[in-house]
């Protein structure tokens, strides 16, 4: 490369002079330059540039990471939800089965307890319609004796009657034949004394 320069520098020399070649040898020398620092600048910023990108990569590798183990854990946490949800949905099939069971078995001893006291109810119907008939049976035969004995009653006073009618005929009969001596007031009250008392003791008998 060096020799390459020398020839092209002698060449130039020939053509346009020392001076001109020693010119046109620094113009190319600092745009030589210039293009190096250039490259190098570029090189430099190239290398920030890959850093900062390996950087980014790092960090979004990392928070692909930390996006997958959050994904993860999530996922355990949905999978331990839908496990508990399906224990609880599974407690509360069980419980409701038994509380429908219970209800059932209610329903039941509901409705033979109801059947038996429907029974009991009409067993107490007939046993009481039982009673009133023979309790009205029973009223009916008092008030046939009850009028029987009315009867008897009414008989006896009519009798007793009839037999004072004539204990008073009798005793005037009496008292005008032989016992004129006899205080005849004395007699009277005697008489109606007796009537009274048995008059008393009549209406003390239909009225008890």
């Amino acid at each position: 490369m060096t020799t390459e320069l020398i020839q092209l520098y002698d060449t130039v020399s020939e053509k346009i002079g020392k001076e001109g070649a020693t010119a046109l040898a620094n113009y190319i020398t600092k745009f030589t330059n210039e293009r190096l620092n250039e490259n190098f600048d570029n090189l430099v910023s190239k290398t920030e540039f890959h850093q900062e990108v390996a950087e980014i990569r790092m960090d979004i590798a990392n928070v692909r990471t930390e996006v997958k183990n959050v994904h993860s854990e999530l996922k355990q946490d949905i999978a331990e939800l839908r496990a508990e949800i399906t224990n609880v949905r599974s407690e509360l099939k069980q419980d409701i089965a038994e509380l429908r069971t219970e209800i059932a078995n209610v329903r039941s001893e509901l409705k033979q307890d109801i059947t038996e006291l429907r029974a009991e109810i009409t067993n107490v119907r007939s046993e009481l319609k039982q009673d009133i008939a023979e309790v009205r049976t029973e009223i009916a035969e008092v008030r046939t004796e009850i009028a029987n004995v009315r009867s008897e009653l009414k008989q006896d006073i009519a009798e007793i009657r009839n037999d004072m009618t004539i204990l008073r005929t009798d005793l005037q009969n009496e008292l005008k034949e032989g016992f004129s001596k006899m205080n005849r007031i004395f007699i009277q009250w005697l008489i109606g004394f007796f009537t009274s008392l048995v008059i008393l003791i009549l209406t003390l008998y239909f009225n008890r």
